[in-house]
């Protein structure tokens, strides 16, 4: 990775987790001393932040973490929804092998697990492996950057409201993923979409729960 990916998956990571929270303004110069670069990969890195959604650049003043839009926020989630469910619904009609059935399975487990020990970074962390080794069942190399592109701005928006809701919702998530394994495994190709869908489309619940100072002045004339 370049210098630039770097400082770009470092702050995403930040902004995604709500280290950075929206609306902080990035000094270029306190980024670059931070991690020890110059200022050009720093700025590079925003640049390519900003094409993400993730920062808002204003020419020749500031550049500062995005206020989160609510409706760009319910587009990404209506692509991540019609993305991750169309998965389900086509792995459902192929079948899965005995062996990729093993794998899914594990991860449940080890979320589980990871959920009843109170490591919830851990179960986010196997989540996200669940999700992206279902896409790449479906042989179809570029689709998990797609959904990824939707789901961290879904994950932001969590991550900014309260903190017990969250950790509910990893507890609810693994019965949520045997429920949609179930459906895999008997190749019922509705049920799975359907499953993929409830386990997926919690987003209102959590907009009403954000802080009013992360929203967009848009967002808040509604």
């Amino acid at each position: 990775m370049s210098s630039k990916e770097i400082i770009q998956e470092t702050l995403a990571k930040q902004i995604i987790t709500c280290a950075l929270p929206p609306g902080t303004i990035l000094d270029k110069n306190k980024i670059s001393e931070d991690l020890g670069v110059s200022i050009t990969p720093v700025r590079e890195a925003l640049i390519l932040l900003a094409q993400q959604g993730l920062v808002e650049m204003v020419p020749n003043k500031y550049s500062r973490v995005s206020l989160i839009d609510i409706d760009f926020l319910r587009e990404k989630a209506f692509i991540r929804s019609a993305l991750e469910c169309s998965v389900a619904e086509h792995l459902a009609q192929r079948g899965l092998s005995d062996e990729e059935m093993a794998k899914l399975n594990a991860f449940v487990d080890a979320q589980e697990i990871a959920v009843h020990d109170e490591d919830f970074e851990a179960a986010h962390n196997i989540d996200f492996c669940f999700h992206k080794f279902l896409c790449e069942l479906t042989g179809f190399q570029r689709l998990w950057d797609t959904i990824e592109q939707s789901r961290m701005h879904i994950l932001r928006a969590i991550n900014c409201g309260p903190l017990p809701l969250v950790n509910a919702d990893k507890k609810g998530a693994v019965n949520e993923h045997k429920l949609i394994l179930s459906a895999l495994a008997k190749g019922k190709k509705s049920v799975a979409r359907n499953q993929m869908a409830k386990h997926i489309e919690h987003l209102d619940k959590h907009i009403q729960r954000l802080p009013p100072v992360y929203l967009s002045k848009s967002s808040l004339q509604k």
